[in-house]
């Protein structure tokens, strides 16, 4: 369920990221927000090497 919620919020932020890093108009905003859709993106795919349950 953990990795459920953290695919929903991870990746959609990971685009609304590069929309506003690449289409906006604040690159500072756009770079933040894309690299926390990163950094989850990566912690959704290294979830099994990082909890082991």
């Amino acid at each position: 369920m953990k990795q459920l919620l953290l695919r929903i919020v991870a990746y959609p932020t990971f685009g609304v990221g590069i929309y506003h890093t690449f289409f906006g108009n604040d690159h500072v905003y756009g770079l933040v927000i894309l690299f926390m859709g990163l950094l989850g993106i990566l912690c959704d795919l290294f979830y099994k090497k990082l909890y082991t349950e």
